[in-house]
């Protein structure tokens, strides 16, 4: 573990990193980066009733955070380094699997609960079924209500910007 401290990681928004005395400058550049901004292009769509088109705002694919920027960005934001984080993540990845694997679901802390569900295959009389008749294992996510209302328009931590212009 690292012996760097920092008390900005509990904060619940990033204006109240800002107010933080202890920030240095690498600190602040690493939040300048990660301030969330969903950026939308502009489709258009036809009706296949009316065969009116109308203009819609869609997410445009963007880069993904790798695993080692998840590490990095986990390292800044604790006490953990990056391999620590690493190893941290990458250990809690192989205990949902074996945990799932074992039929439990999987609470995330604030996060929500992984679990899973079947597809199936019915039949006629219960002495026929076998577990042939279960056709894909699916994996699901039921997200904690207070992460779902965080990432919520109305809630004021999204941000968006037109493909395009400036933010």
């Amino acid at each position: 573990m690292s012996n760097k401290t920092n008390n900005y990681s509990n904060s619940s928004n990033l204006s109240d990193c800002f107010n933080q005395s202890h920030f240095n400058n690498s600190n602040i550049n690493l939040l300048l980066i990660s301030i969330p901004m969903i950026t939308y292009k502009v489709i258009a769509r036809k009706s296949p009733i009316s065969g009116e088109v109308k203009y819609y705002p869609q997410r445009c694919g963007t880069d993904r955070v790798s695993f080692e920027q998840l590490c990095e960005r986990v390292s800044h934001a604790t006490t953990a380094t990056e391999a620590d984080a690493a190893a941290v993540i990458t250990e809690c990845v192989e205990q949902i699997k074996l945990s799932l694997l074992d039929a439990h679901s999987v609470e995330l802390g604030k996060l929500g609960t992984i679990y899973t569900t079947l597809s199936t295959i019915g039949q006629e009389v219960e002495e026929d079924v076998t577990a042939d008749d279960i056709v894909a294992v699916n994996l699901r996510c039921r997200f904690k209500p207070k992460f779902k209302a965080y990432l919520q328009k109305s809630a004021g931590n999204v941000k968006f910007k037109k493909l395009g212009e400036d933010a």
